[in-house]
């Protein structure tokens, strides 16, 4: 018999299970990866090869996925050819949908061998087995396989050769296998420096030797960049001193850090868990999740936050580090938008700038840069929750999302300019890059099109149609030849996820993006279906000064709606140029009018990382012991609703000078705008005769417009589909994209 076993079936030891759950029902045959499938020629007795077929798909190993199995019943010219059963050398191959697996955490059994003395890999760094370890992040090549990963770089030693070819060992064809003896090796960088001056490398440290510096020197108040399995991350305690150096280095004011615990009991701790958030944190991706603290850690790292980003440890360095140090501050070692730094080299330019004060690094090749995912868990006051998944990347990164049906043909989404992900489409899976920032900094350009072209190369992707934003000046649409409004395609990534193709009633909030009629959109309610859209209402758009200037500071969106409701600003210059209408643009983003509630109630002045007003807008309504009563009309105008948002910042000034407590007004903010939506939303699908309603864009991050939006839907009657496997900010618009006709 033949047999095609399709899914994440490589880099997962499925193999070695398969072998070994054919010796243990007596079949023989053979065993081989064959592109991203798991080709099995087998022979043995009825009854062993039915239970063989079972077991293939209900006793895969951890970190598997069995999608299909085919099987042939084929006539083997010789069956007592095969002695036993093989685990042959991969080949090439031709499959429709090709699964490579992501990055996996550490497994529990390698983190136990990693801290029983004794065991030759104590302490070791780089301990792995068949089901955990780097995976994605090392590919270069397909089939997955050690000649084809930069582990190839490291010759197993005799040892590590034995429990490779061993029947029933953890380490059975575990393409990552290796030890003290043979593995890639640790090695530490420091500075020299005379006067605040670089003089060049101090000393390089080896081994265990430069594990145990990394640990001196992050007990002692210093900052350490530590190569991990996607990139380097900038170490150090939670304390207030590093957390400053570090913000300069990155200019990231105000934004908070996350923290990595080295247990779930140490992550108790500090903050509330509830099942799914513990299911997340353990889960193999070990991405970080946002969870409410009750003992804070310093303001250095919350800036002011009610939530803490925590995450466990996914690698042995980061183990031997938590297990040593305690909870530690684990933040993307790049500078500001920039991708993660993979080289050590580029490292070492930040060294000599006097941040980090020490390098901990090693000699195993990175292909693709990953940051961590982050996910936050939403509850909803009927009990139920919202997961959300607002960075798709390790640990995640490129296991597809499967569509309910095939595209109409092979595609490139090129996604947004922010927050830029890219995707590929083929056959019914549509495959997301990881996340590579701001596409205003070059090197983020250049990271993005070297993951293009490794994706292309490893899944043998085509695309005859690529698809773009609407914006005519994004850098990732350039060469498109088609091109998707950015809120439609907002809707659309729900529709795709939820099998969708329409019609259904989208709501898309969120910061900017290009419109049909050359304004700025942001507040979009749009009836849509897989071929088109039609727009049938928002906020009413507002004059803005034109340009980037206002999604950066605030203050521009409160003087810009304050105007708009016949108030002045203050400030002669600034109300001059709105009245002159030169270099203005009309302006109907919702998440600019958070802005400007946040400019009146927590004084934001400047967006240091994108929606940090609507976020400090947020804690402080969090504060509220209730609700200040406002509203945001409803107002109709040639034919289409629209809310008034200058009415509603107006009557927050006026309130704010009479004395009302900026806490309630911030909470009573968030139920005007939901109650806008939930009353606008039902207005518009009762008219349209629409039972479904998408809710996507990035404002739909905050919990507090979540939780009031959807469960008033649902107890309207109406199925609210969300995104669910894609962040519903630009970070999933290239999954919209691609499902688009």
């Amino acid at each position: 018999m033949e047999i095609r076993v399709s899914g994440m079936v490589q880099g997962v030891g499925y193999r070695p299970f398969t072998a070994e759950l054919a010796e243990e029902l007596g079949i023989r045959g053979k065993v081989k990866n064959a592109g991203g499938i798991v080709e099995i020629t087998a022979s043995g007795e009825k009854q062993a090869m039915e239970e063989f077929l079972r077991r293939l798909c209900v006793s895969a190993p951890a970190g598997a996925r069995v999608d299909q199995v085919e099987k042939v019943e084929i006539q083997l010219l010789d069956p007592s050819a095969y002695e036993g059963f093989l685990i042959e050398d991969s080949t090439p191959g031709e499959e429709s949908m090709r699964l490579l697996p992501p990055d996996l955490a550490t497994c529990a059994e390698c983190e136990k061998e990693l801290f029983t003395q004794g065991n030759r890999r104590f302490h070791h760094p780089f301990i792995s087995c068949a089901v955990c370890g780097p995976r994605y992040s090392i590919l270069k090549r397909v089939p997955y396989d050690r000649d084809r990963v930069t582990m190839d770089e490291f010759p197993m030693c005799a040892d590590c050769a034995g429990e490779y070819q061993r029947p029933y060992d953890r380490r059975r064809h575990a393409q990552t296998i290796c030890c003290p003896d043979c593995g890639p090796e640790l090695s530490g960088i420091a500075g020299a420096y005379l006067d605040g001056i670089y003089l060049g490398n101090a000393k390089k440290d080896v081994g265990e030797a430069a594990l145990e510096e990394a640990i001196y020197q992050i007990r002692n108040g210093g900052i350490v960049a530590v190569k991990d399995i996607g990139g380097f991350h900038f170490v150090f305690l939670p304390e207030d001193v590093p957390a400053e150096r570090l913000r300069e280095l990155k200019h990231r004011e105000a934004k908070p850090l996350a923290v990595c615990f080295p247990s779930l009991e140490a992550v108790a701790d500090h903050c509330a868990i509830s099942v799914e958030e513990e299911r997340l944190l353990c889960s193999a991706a070990r991405p970080i999740v946002l969870l409410e603290w009750h003992r804070p850690l310093p303001d250095g790292i919350l800036k002011g936050s009610s939530r803490i980003g925590a995450m466990l440890p996914c690698n042995p360095l980061q183990m031997l580090l938590t297990r040593e140090l305690g909870p530690l501050v684990m933040t993307s070692g790049n500078r500001g938008n920039e991708p993660i730094i993979t080289h050590t080299v580029e490292m070492q330019g930040l060294l000599k700038e006097g941040c980090p004060d020490y390098i901990l690094t090693h000699n195993r090749r990175i292909l693709s840069p990953l940051d961590d995912s982050i996910y936050q868990v939403v509850p909803l006051s009927d009990g139920s929750h919202v997961t959300q998944i607002l960075r798709r990347a390790r640990g995640i990164v490129p296991d597809p999302i499967l569509l309910n049906e095939e595209l109409n043909t092979e595609k490139f989404a090129a996604g947004s300019d922010l927050k830029a992900v890219f995707a590929f489409g083929k056959g019914k899976a549509a495959y997301l890059s990881p996340h590579f920032g701001d596409l205003m900094e070059f090197s983020c350009v250049q990271a993005r099109e070297r993951e293009i072209d490794r994706m292309k190369d490893l899944f043998s992707f085509a695309p005859k149609v690529r698809v773009g934003d609407l914006h005519p000046g994004y850098i990732s649409a350039q060469g498109v030849e088609k091109r998707i409004q950015h809120h439609y395609a907002h809707v659309l990534s729900v529709m795709a996820e939820h099998g969708c193709k329409g019609p259904i009633l989208g709501l898309a909030f969120d910061g900017t993006g290009y419109g049909t009629d050359g304004r700025v959109w942001g507040s979009e309610f749009l009836l849509c279906s897989r071929e088109r859209f039609e727009k049938a209402g928002s906020l009413r758009p507002v004059v803005f000064p034109g340009g980037d200037a206002a999604a950066k500071r605030p203050a521009l969106a409160l003087a810009a709606y304050l105007r708009a409701a016949g108030i002045s600003y203050g400030d002669p210059v600034l109300d001059a140029a709105l009245e002159s209408g030169i270099h203005t643009v009309e302006n109907c983003s919702m998440g600019r009018l958070f802005d400007a509630a946040s400019a009146i109630l927590t004084g934001c002045k400047e967006n240091t990382y994108e929606g940090q007003s609507a976020a400090e807008l947020e804690v402080l309504a969090e504060q509220a012991n209730e609700a200040y009563p406002l509203t945001l009309p409803r107002i109709s105008s040639k034919g289409m609703l629209f809310g008034d948002g200058p009415a509603l910042i107006a009557a927050i000034y006026q309130a704010v000078q009479q004395g009302v407590d900026r806490s309630e007004l911030a909470l009573g903010f968030h139920h005007a705008v939901a109650q806008f939506a939930v009353e606008m939303a039902g207005h518009i699908a009762k008219e349209n005769q629409m039972d479904r309603i998408a809710l996507s864009g990035g404002c739909f991050v905050n919990r507090i417009l979540l939780r009031e939006t959807v469960l008033p839907l649902r107890e309207r009657g109406y199925t609210v589909l969300l995104n669910e496997k894609v962040p519903c900010g630009d970070g999933g618009l290239a999954l919209g994209q691609l499902w688009g006709m």
